[in-house]
């Protein structure tokens, strides 16, 4: 069991099958002569792990960690509508790690194995699994980590700590 801490996420729907991209803004804006304008300029940020991806209606809500010191008010803001900034907050996660490149069957097989590890043990979980990603694209898929989280609830027997 792990415990994930408060983490501050860039959210965004997207539908069954298809990709997109983000960008980011800053709206701050620096001393200047007039006249004085002001309008979003993209700003990089660096890629953090994990990549999270939760089943939503019609598709699914993909979300990216920010770099650790981004705080929800400092980050910078989405150009993207679609995308939005939450925090999360701290949690309590069951997790089974493993290598590999995405596929259904790879998927369901190591979250089989989480939840019958879960049984067992007599934890209970509640939600739907997420699935957390690690490695950019390019990573040989022996390297790559993945992982599926199941949450637990504070109660129900859990075990602390």
């Amino acid at each position: 069991m792990n415990r994930r801490d408060l983490l501050v996420t860039a959210a965004a729907s997207v539908a069954a099958g298809t990709t997109g991209a983000s960008a980011y803004a800053s709206t701050s804006a620096a001393s200047t002569t007039e006249p004085v304008t002001q309008s979003a300029a993209p700003m990089k940020l660096a890629t953090t792990a994990p990549v999270i991806q939760n089943t939503a209606p019609g598709g699914y809500l993909v979300q990216f960690v920010l770099p650790r010191g981004v705080t929800l008010h400092a980050a910078p803001e989405p150009i993207d509508q679609r995308i939005v900034l939450r925090q999360v907050q701290p949690m309590r996660v069951a997790v089974i790690r493993y290598s590999g490149f995405w596929s259904d069957a790879n998927y369901n097989s190591h979250l089989a194995q989480l939840e019958e590890t879960l049984r067992k043990a007599g934890v209970k979980w509640s939600g739907e699994p997420v699935y957390s990603r690690y490695n950019p694209p390019f990573t040989p898929w022996f390297l790559r980590r993945n992982e599926i989280w199941l949450h637990l609830p504070a109660t129900a027997g859990n075990r602390p700590d």
